[in-house]
């Protein structure tokens, strides 16, 4: 498989964008949310929906995540989802959302940011190794459809200039 032309560009998801996200989900085989869903989380304050964009119309992949109360003064994130399209995969598209998410993250002073994952999925929990996220309890029988347990894994952030450089990640 050859590398796509273009590079993708991550900026905000807008609300016409919804359904888009809704069609890369349900293609990506994640629990898809409705195209109103996607549209209400786009508009609130505390979420970071990013698109990953190739040209004026085609969307690459997607990425969603919220700020949550954290135990100390700053907030914690939990990442709800990434998505990329089949014909965008392997080639760095859901890196650059992540990395963007935890750019963000760090302006907003996030301490962790949180995530889960399926137990059988060793494909999504090598990526999120691979940027500094690491397992931190199981959560028994979280998904359905099939019944399986949820890893749960953190990325610790530090907002200090010596803090980890994913840029080459």
């Amino acid at each position: 498989m050859s590398a796509p032309d273009s590079i993708p560009m991550i900026s905000a998801a807008l609300p016409g964008d919804a359904d888009t996200l809704r069609d890369i989900a349900t293609e990506a085989g994640i629990d898809a949310w409705s195209s109103g869903d996607y549209r209400a989380e786009i508009l609130r304050e505390d979420s970071f929906v990013l698109a990953a964009r190739v040209g004026p119309t085609e969307i690459a992949g997607f990425l969603v995540a919220r700020t949550i109360p954290g135990q100390n003064a700053h907030p914690d994130a939990d990442l709800y989802n990434i998505a990329v399209t089949e014909s965008r995969r392997q080639f760095g598209v859901g890196g650059e959302l992540l990395k963007t998410l935890i750019s963000m993250a760090r302006e907003q002073y996030v301490e962790n940011i949180w995530l889960e994952v399926r137990a059988s999925n060793n494909g999504a929990i090598n990526f999120y190794a691979k940027y500094g996220f690491q397992a931190e309890l199981t959560r028994r029988n979280f998904y359905s459809n099939p019944t399986e347990d949820a890893v749960i894994m953190r990325l610790k952030m530090t907002n200090e200039p010596e803090s980890r450089d994913i840029s080459n990640a």
